[in-house]
């Protein structure tokens, strides 16, 4: 594996000179539509984002649109309105994407018409996962592999979710005996309670230079910025989108690690069931963490690059940055659409299993 590592010392003159190549916004005098999507093949639920730029009025929600989604050959699905959400309206869909696959939206309300296109692009290639749980966190090797012909561009993401059911049964004891009617059995099955959750968990990269892939660590800032040194990552975008690419590596592949608050991935002993007198319960829990190595094309990477410069902004317009200019694939308006093709690494709890909890 072949890595290189920008010295601090040449830090400022890369600022000052490093330029993305990117698209910039149309320049209009009018109100357009913004459409904001990003979709993923592991995904069949979607979510599109709509809004209205207006130069007198600012940004607000695009309510009561015909939105219209095309998956490959298939036939058009409307998407339904379901909320809103800061500036934006929320519309979903259900479809199944594959690599491969032209993904269509088009949008239209307020007398305006946007269209947007994008293309899944091919699946990653196989990766590796080891895993090492210590001192409250759990540690990650991922082994990924980059394509020989064509350049790679990726994104990783890390979600957790656990199912828990309950089932009730009675006990020896009558609890209503007083009452002749009450059909009671000892052990009869009386309900099941049952919940499935889910939560996207934070994924530290440290400081492996692969992951951060030109960015900032955010412990080096940690490190420099109460030092003489700390005004220079005043505008050293972090990478918050976790989006890396294979040009620090060649060959077969290379090792990038990471980490994640181990907290969140334990169960938490809840008592055990005895105490009831009426009824016995049988806990059963299974738990999986789910590590999403999303495949992106070049103009995803670009669009999720610019969201990492403008959250380091903070607001704050410094004087040796550039503007963060957003691409825009959406013919008719603004906003971005995009497919990530996924490749799922599951990784099972043991199962917890209570006959009597």
């Amino acid at each position: 594996m072949r890595t290189s590592i920008l010295p601090i010392s040449l830090l400022l003159l890369t600022v000052l000179s490093a330029c993305s190549r990117e698209i910039p916004f149309p320049k209009t005098e009018g109100e357009l539509i913004i459409l904001n999507a990003l979709l993923s093949t592991d995904e069949t639920e979607h979510t599109i984002y709509l809004a209205i730029s207006s130069p007198q009025e600012g940004n607000r929600p695009l309510n009561g649109a015909q939105v219209r989604c095309t998956v490959g050959d298939g036939s058009a699905i409307q998407a339904r309105e379901e909320t809103v959400r800061d500036n934006s309206a929320l519309y979903h869909f259900e479809a199944s994407i594959q690599p491969g696959d032209r993904v269509r939206i088009e949008a239209e309300g307020e007398g305006l018409r946007a269209v947007a296109q994008a293309v899944a692009p091919p699946a990653p290639l196989p990766a590796i996962v080891d895993t090492l749980t210590r001192n409250g966190r759990m540690y990650f090797t991922l082994h990924v592999q980059g394509r020989p012909d064509q350049p790679d561009y990726w994104q990783l993401r890390l979600s957790y979710r656990w199912h828990e059911q309950i089932d009730y049964y009675w006990r020896e004891q009558n609890p209503f005996p007083e009452d002749p009617d009450f059909d009671f059995t000892p052990g009869m099955y009386i309900d099941t309670y049952e919940n499935v959750s889910g939560q996207e968990l934070s994924l530290d990269p440290g400081e492996d230079p692969i992951l951060n892939d030109g960015y900032t660590p955010q412990s080096v800032i940690d490190r420099y910025y109460n030092t003489n040194a700390g005004f220079l990552f005043e505008f050293s975008p972090v990478n918050k989108t976790r989006i890396f690419s294979d040009h620090l590596f060649t060959g077969s592949g290379a090792d990038v690690r990471f980490s994640t608050d181990a907290e969140p991935l334990r169960w938490i002993d809840r008592g055990g069931g005895g105490d009831d007198e009426w009824n016995r319960r049988h806990y059963h829990c299974t738990r999986t963490l789910t590590l999403r190595l999303l495949a992106l094309d070049e103009m995803a990477w670009t669009y999720l690059g610019a969201v990492n410069r403008q959250k380091n902004r903070n607001g704050f317009n410094y004087l040796l940055v550039e503007p963060v200019t957003f691409p825009s694939n959406v013919e008719g308006g603004l906003g971005f659409l995009s497919v990530a093709s996924a490749t799922p690494i599951e990784i099972d709890f043991p199962e917890i299993d209570r006959p009597d909890w």
